[in-house]
């Protein structure tokens, strides 16, 4: 390969290496403390907790505390059914937030934020550590 050749392939090697090394580090290698920290200011970020609260008070939409692994009555298609809040749930509920809706917040809409993928993993895995917590 030419030199000329080879200069667009290193621009691109330069370009992988900055974005991963910038990038925020993954919630799977990061401390549980460094989790609450991070995941506390997404949840301030997004103003999460404008709406729901993670001491168990109702605000406008449901309390966030305990809600990992607890049984979630949501109204999917108009019909009700029983979901397991795991981690899935809790992804497809922030990216997704219409999809579905808790019972008994049907009136409630929660906006769409644009989040990054790597951001809801933090932020779900913070859920689940404020619900270890207690």
């Amino acid at each position: 390969i030419s030199r000329s050749e080879m200069r667009p392939l290193f621009f691109i090697a330069c370009a992988i290496f900055l974005t991963r090394a910038c990038s925020p580090p993954s919630s799977r290698t990061m401390s549980d403390e460094e989790i609450l920290k991070s995941g506390d200011r997404l949840y301030s970020r997004y103003i999460c907790n404008t709406c729901h609260s993670l001491e168990g008070e109702e605000v406008y939409g449901p309390p966030l505390d305990g809600l990992y692994m607890s049984r979630v009555e949501v109204i999917r298609n108009g019909e009700t059914i029983t979901v397991t809040a795991d981690r899935a749930y809790l992804k497809k509920a922030i990216l997704d937030p219409q999809f579905e809706e808790v019972a008994g917040y049907e009136s409630k809409d929660m906006p769409d934020v644009h989040i990054t993928e790597k951001e809801v993993d933090l932020l779900v895995e913070y859920l689940v550590r404020m619900g270890q917590t207690e």
